[in-house]
């Protein structure tokens, strides 16, 4: 029980931090590709997703931080700077599924060009590859323990899975209709797609949340270790 405990408040604290700063990543470059395409003079919806992510995740931070009545620099409490933290954590996941879907939905529309897809990409990869970077190092990336490994293997493959289809359909319905006849040999692509990017997908999952296993495993042998020194120091003392 003391080490679910010590684990869960270790794994809930540093995703917060590390969401919290991967928040400021994400407006930043959410920011340099709004100017850049406002001064581009190209037309709104190619940068409605910035907008959206701007006022949805600041409302949100502003509503949150005003009921807590807490700033967002003011005072270094540490009680303030976690409940700081984790709004600003929220505030990252906001940004984070409406850049994705967002990209989705108007790529699939026909609304967007290369260089969107390209900043967007750029937008919230480079803040997810750091954070799983962060937490497979870290140990944050766990199974929840050896009873629950089996469900949460069985919950990532139908997660993989319906992640799968629907980028199998995004990526190879093109090839289902071209000069408006119907090529059955798009259905091809869209399970070839699918499968290309499922099965990669899974065993990397899979890889990474093992590994993290073993590095959460790591921190807590070493806090142990800490903690058994200071005690044999104390009874020392005594």
């Amino acid at each position: 029980m003391k080490y679910k405990k010590f684990r869960d408040e270790r794994i809930e604290k540093k995703s917060y931090m590390i969401c919290s700063i991967m928040y400021l990543v994400i407006i930043c470059f959410l920011m340099v590709s709004l100017i850049l395409k406002i001064i581009l003079g190209i037309s709104f919806e190619r940068y409605v997703i910035e907008i959206l992510c701007f006022v949805i995740s600041g409302g949100y931070i502003i509503f949150s931080l005003s009921k807590f009545r807490i700033g967002l620099f003011s005072s270094s409490d540490d009680v303030i700077s976690e409940i700081r933290k984790s709004i600003l954590a929220k505030g990252f996941m906001i940004c984070f599924w409406i850049a994705i879907v967002g990209e989705f939905v108007l790529l699939i529309l026909g609304f967007l060009k290369g260089i969107d897809v390209l900043l967007y990409s750029i937008s919230w990869g480079i803040p997810s590859v750091i954070i799983t970077s962060y937490s497979i190092k870290n140990g944050l990336l766990l199974w929840g323990g050896h009873k629950r490994k089996s469900s949460g293997k069985s919950a990532l493959a139908k997660r993989t899975i319906i992640g799968a289809i629907f980028f199998g359909i995004v990526m190879g319905s093109p090839e289902l209709y071209k000069g408006g006849t119907f090529h059955a040999i798009g259905i091809l692509w869209i399970i070839g797609m699918a499968f290309g990017w499922g099965l990669p997908f899974y065993l990397l999952f899979k890889a990474m949340i093992n590994l993290g296993e073993k590095n959460a495993d790591k921190q807590v042998t070493i806090i142990d270790g800490e903690d058994d020194i200071y005690e044999k120091q104390e009874n020392e003392d005594c």
